[in-house]
């Protein structure tokens, strides 16, 4: 299984990011959410390898937007 999406940045301090790894989910009142991510495309296959999953992701990533099937 493999995902592909943009999403704005997200600026934080790097103590805000270890903060993070290691509390309750839930975000504080004064604290803004993550960006959700947009433009999202998931690939899963049970008969093609890993290796071939990944080469669409590769392409996928590399193809502009506009010209996308």
């Amino acid at each position: 299984m493999a995902a592909v999406f943009t999403r704005a940045p997200w600026v934080r301090t790097p103590e805000q990011v270890v903060e993070s790894l290691f509390r309750i989910p839930q975000i504080p009142a004064d604290e803004p959410a993550a960006p959700r991510p947009e433009n999202q495309r998931v690939w899963a296959s049970l008969l093609k390898g890993k290796t071939a999953v990944i080469e669409e992701v590769a392409h996928e990533m590399q193809t502009p937007r506009s010209t996308r099937h």
